[in-house]
């Protein structure tokens, strides 16, 4: 989302996942501009930097798009700047790019991080300010969101939830961490033993939990919302081996069909590691039991 800020005050960042140090920063940011009368504007990017930079080292994304401009607009931000990372703009310097925000978006302050850098001449904090002032920007300095002895960073995320540790990452986000796509068709093999799932088809580029059985909510596209059991996996008990990763959700107590419909997944808990089992008949008791699990979890109100 493009626009124009009169008079704005800006914090610059990837900001994936938009988390307890990106909301802290945000709401610094609000309280400060508004303070001056001024407009508290992110300035973000639609795709990751190293997609262009280093594209083998390009992580999965913690946000979608639209996602990431309601968290930071629910952080406090008046506004969203979200600009693409293209070639074009990693060869500015931190000047040139000042100045565009400057210039084409009425940037006069900007607020950036204790760890912060930026342009293709990556200069540290304490040459920030001069180059803001070349620009017409003044620079203000925010300190950082300390929690216990982790700095909480998208990285930080990323690795728990390649681990499967969703409650590590839901407590760095400040919220649990939320996967949404399109049901698409699959082999309709749950139904034949109880356990009808939606087959969710997330963006390519957003992260995806490690494999394994989590406790999840499901939301539909209605709002209805259920408790569900995922199974992220290589499904080896009835698929050959070398299976393309899939997400399933089956959702307690929902009968009908959600075909080609939006469905959103946050992961509350891991429950298990994905296993192959000797028969159908076994893994039908493993799912009973995981959905008894799935149910005693929501039960105790843990939403």
């Amino acid at each position: 989302m493009n626009g124009s800020s009169h008079g704005g005050m800006a914090a610059v960042g990837m900001f994936d996942g938009v988390h307890l140090g990106h909301r802290f920063l945000i709401g610094r940011l609000a309280d400060e501009a508004h303070e001056q009368g001024l407009r508290a504007v992110a300035v973000t990017f639609s795709r990751h930097p190293l997609a262009v930079i280093s594209p083998e080292r390009e992580p999965g994304l913690l946000t979608g798009a639209d996602e990431k401009i309601r968290l930071l607009k629910d952080a406090g931000a008046d506004e969203v700047v979200m600009l693409d990372f293209t070639p074009q703009l990693r060869k500015l310097t931190a000047l040139q790019f000042m100045n565009l925000l400057h210039d084409r978006f009425g940037i006069i302050k900007m607020m950036v991080g204790y760890d912060h850098r930026f342009g293709s001449d990556s200069p540290s904090v304490a040459a920030i300010p001069a180059i803001g002032r070349s620009a017409g920007i003044d620079i203000t300095c925010a300190p950082p969101r300390d929690d216990d002895d982790e700095q909480i960073s998208s990285s930080m995320i990323r690795r728990a939830l390649a681990a499967g540790d969703v409650g590590k990452a839901s407590e760095a986000l400040g919220r649990p961490y939320l996967l949404d796509g399109i049901v698409t068709t699959g082999k309709q093999l749950g139904r034949t033993i109880g356990f009808p799932t939606a087959n969710l088809q997330p963006d390519e580029a957003r992260m995806i939990p490690g494999e394994g059985v989590y406790a999840s909510r499901a939301t539909l596209a209605s709002g209805e919302s259920y408790p569900a059991m995922v199974n992220i996996g290589r499904r080896p008990t009835v698929d050959v081996a070398g299976a393309p990763l899939s997400v399933e959700a089956h959702l307690v107590g929902f009968e009908g069909n959600l075909y080609d419909s939006q469905l959103n997944l946050q992961f509350m808990q891991r429950l298990r590691g994905e296993r192959k089992f000797d028969s159908v008949e076994a893994l039908r008791s493993q799912l009973e039991a995981d959905r008894e699990q799935v149910e005693a979890y929501f039960r105790q109100g843990k939403y």
